[in-house]
């Protein structure tokens, strides 16, 4: 893997599991008082920073399971990875949802587009051509790249 995958996997792990932790303590703060729509972006957001962890994390068995039985193969490149990455950190930019603190969601947000950006900047280089898609069965492969 190169530097630039290394950085991406990184930082793309280190904001994942920060929304996860963070949605989690928020959800916790705002139990005390119900606001279903707090609520809702607290579950989304977990839900979405698990799925970018899945996707991180991709090599393992564990996390190919997961993305077969969701069937969310497009995780598996990295322009799929990208576009969610950027979706996710699009959603956290100027939400005062994680920590209830806005300079929260915007700090996970910009991280979250860039490796998105960078991600889809990649995916243009032709890395995901190389025809050695791990977790990729062949059906899948013939139907995603024809």
């Amino acid at each position: 893997m190169s530097t630039m995958g290394v950085v991406l996997k990184v930082l793309g792990l280190c904001a994942a599991v920060a929304m996860v932790g963070l949605g989690i303590w928020s959800l916790i703060a705002n139990l005390s008082h119900f606001n279903l729509e707090v609520w809702a972006k607290c579950i989304w957001l977990t839900l979405f920073g698990l799925l970018l962890i899945v996707a991180e994390t991709r090599q393992y068995a564990a996390s190919q399971w997961v993305i077969d039985k969701l069937q969310m193969e497009f995780l598996m490149t990295f322009f799929g990875r990208g576009l969610f990455a950027f979706y996710v950190g699009t959603i956290c930019l100027g939400d005062k949802t994680l920590a209830n603190r806005e300079f929260v969601g915007w700090l996970i947000g910009a991280i979250l587009c860039a490796v998105g950006v960078v991600n889809l900047s990649y995916s243009c280089t032709g890395a995901d051509k190389d025809g050695n898609k791990e977790g990729y069965e062949a059906d899948n492969r013939a139907i995603l790249n024809p």
